[in-house]
């Protein structure tokens, strides 16, 4: 499985590339500090999976995202990223993404989730995943803006 992984911290790349390397059939096959260079990389090779950091200089990782669909549609795209609220997940499924995992995962898990998404199925933090479900069993279906934590209102 050839990974390419998106990410501008080379510290978070290179834990990547340590976590995996103990994981069989995963390569990282590529990297990207930025959303152009990402894109680019996407057009010039082919990759089984891409994790994507939301937190990018150039550009959105939602409108990166975006674009790696226009590229390819059927790639697998799992978010990696520091943020819990529950809001990107539900925002960065509904653009496209197979998966969303936060930064303070365990290393089984960030395994399990790219296995489930090379799987063709979704995976998402099992925290996160209580949020949603908070808000679906309390019947919290009001306006989009309700789901903003503070900080991002």
């Amino acid at each position: 499985m050839r990974l390419l992984v998106v990410d501008d911290h080379q510290i978070v790349v290179k834990g990547f590339k340590y976590i995996l390397s103990k994981a069989k059939d995963i390569e990282i096959a590529g990297e990207a500090n930025t959303g152009e260079e990402a894109i680019k990389k996407l057009k010039q090779e082919k990759y089984d999976m891409v994790i994507l950091d939301l937190n990018l200089p150039d550009m959105s990782g939602i409108r990166v995202l975006k674009e790696i669909k226009k590229i390819s549609p059927n790639i697998p795209v799992l978010v990696l990223t520091m943020y819990s609220e529950k809001y990107y997940a539900i925002q960065v499924i509904r653009a496209g993404a197979s998966g969303y995992i936060t930064k303070d995962t365990a290393t089984e898990t960030l395994i399990e989730a790219i296995n489930t998404v090379m799987k063709g199925k979704k995976y998402i933090s099992p925290s996160i995943t209580e949020e949603i479900l908070d808000i679906i069993e309390k019947g919290e279906s009001g306006a989009i803006h309700e789901l903003l934590s503070d900080r991002e209102i």
